[in-house]
């Protein structure tokens, strides 16, 4: 839990906070994901990540523009998984990758050596 509050301040200099608020962070911990290696320099990045039932994911990467680069979709059962994603066509760079299912949706950074 934490707590937080805003700070507001006009161009002329006024400032005013806001109430304070409690923040509860859901640990989320069943359905944590692994992305290694993570810088990767080979061809191949390794994702593993545990779902509650089967079901399909969808996975997308993202330039550091928003543009979608690489995207496809895996079948997930239902437990501990594990998928391979070919990197070697990425140029170096930062990348985001996304992986979605009708419940879940999760994004994380991968950096391309």
């Amino acid at each position: 839990m934490a707590y937080y509050r805003i700070l507001a301040r006009d161009f002329d200099g006024e400032e005013d906070y806001s109430l304070v608020r409690r923040v509860t962070w859901r640990a989320d911990d069943e359905r944590a994901v692994r992305v290694f290696p993570n810088p990767v320099g080979g061809s191949a990045l390794t994702v593993n990540w545990v779902s509650p039932e089967a079901e399909r994911v969808n996975w997308h990467v993202y330039n550091t523009y928003g543009q979608e680069v690489r995207k496809g979709h895996v079948g997930a059962a239902a437990g501990a998984n594990t998928v391979e994603l070919a990197v070697d066509e990425l140029p170096a760079g930062v990348y985001l990758l996304r992986l979605r299912s009708k419940d879940w949706d999760w994004t994380g950074s991968l950096v391309r050596r």
